[in-house]
């Protein structure tokens, strides 16, 4: 769900990365890099709906969830990951995902900060699934 929300409100619907990024890939031919984009980032969204609504076995969630410390290192694991991506992707291309990232990748402080910021969010939204799935409600009424 937060993919979908970050994707809609610094993508999707601001102006500078649709001249910067969108725009350009549609001149050099990419004509349906817009639909597919928007694609890979909303699905997500239904995929979650589907997990909540459908898929919420308890039992099934306590069995399989990992210590919170690991879901934490992972979580930072996956941070790191996606910044040698994006250092790859700039390498190879000449072109970074996310306009704002040119700023973010100038100096070693700003990208350590933006790591940990990125782990933060994403421990903090599986600190709040973990405490759901390890919550036990037994008589609401």
């Amino acid at each position: 769900m937060v993919l979908t929300i970050l994707f809609l409100k610094f993508c999707w619907f601001e102006p500078k990365w649709r001249t910067t990024v969108l725009e350009v890939l549609q001149q050099r031919g990419h004509k349906y890099v817009g639909p597919k984009n928007l694609f890979v980032h909303v699905n997500q969204l239904f995929i979650a709906f589907l997990d909540i609504l459908v898929i919420k076995d308890r039992e099934l969630l306590l069995k399989w969830t990992p210590s919170f410390k690991l879901i934490v290192l992972v979580n930072l694991l996956i941070s790191i990951t996606y910044v040698a991506s994006i250092h790859l992707n700039r390498y190879y291309s000449g072109h970074v995902p996310y306009p704002f990232l040119n700023v973010v990748l100038k100096s070693w402080k700003s990208e350590l900060i933006f790591i940990l910021f990125v782990a933060f969010l994403i421990a903090s939204c599986s600190a709040q699934l973990y405490f759901l799935a390890n919550l036990k409600i037994t008589n609401i009424f």
